[in-house]
């Protein structure tokens, strides 16, 4: 039996596509979007909308209220799942200023999602989430600021640092 060039190509191209399903990542995954300053009445910043993409292959992401034993207690590493380090520009470089409540740490904003597995057979997720945060946390007076962002799941699997774009405040 003769087997034509075509069908031995499309033949292997059907072994390609067949041989498996793609699996999804069980570490989460970021993707920043964007960024946008909100204003008061009186022109000052207020506050950053910063919205970034996420997607978890077995959707175990975010902590329950009675996640509360190590490593999720507070204090521990893993009590804020959704890491958040806050930069600014001094003098053309990138630092993180000192907590004014910690000086012995920089400053984090960072924030402790809610469990967002789905229900069902299906748990891979993925969607957008905006985090409101502080412009200029305990009176920054900067103008130049970034955010660097990370996941982590409940078998703590971490995603890859993310950092924001620029965000320009306005002095006042």
């Amino acid at each position: 039996m003769r087997f034509s060039k075509a069908w031995a190509i499309g033949a292997g191209l059907l072994l390609l596509t067949c041989k498996g399903e793609d699996t999804p990542s069980v570490e989460p995954k970021l993707q920043w979007v964007s960024n946008t300053v909100v204003a008061t009445d009186d022109q000052r910043d207020s506050l950053v909308l910063v919205e970034f993409r996420y997607e978890d292959g077995d959707g175990d992401v975010g902590l329950e209220p009675s996640d509360t034993a190590y490593p999720f207690a507070y204090g521990d590493p893993y009590f804020y799942n959704l890491q958040v380090r806050y930069w600014h520009c001094v003098d053309g470089q990138w630092v993180r200023p000192l907590n004014p409540l910690q000086p012995s740490d920089t400053l984090d904003l960072s924030e402790r999602l809610p469990n967002l597995m789905p229900t069902g057979k299906h748990k891979s997720i993925k969607g957008n989430l905006t985090l409101r945060l502080p412009a200029k946390p305990y009176l920054y007076e900067g103008d130049s600021v970034r955010y660097e962002c990370r996941l982590v799941d409940r078998a703590l699997n971490q995603s890859p640092w993310i950092l924001s774009d620029l965000v320009v405040l306005r002095l006042r």
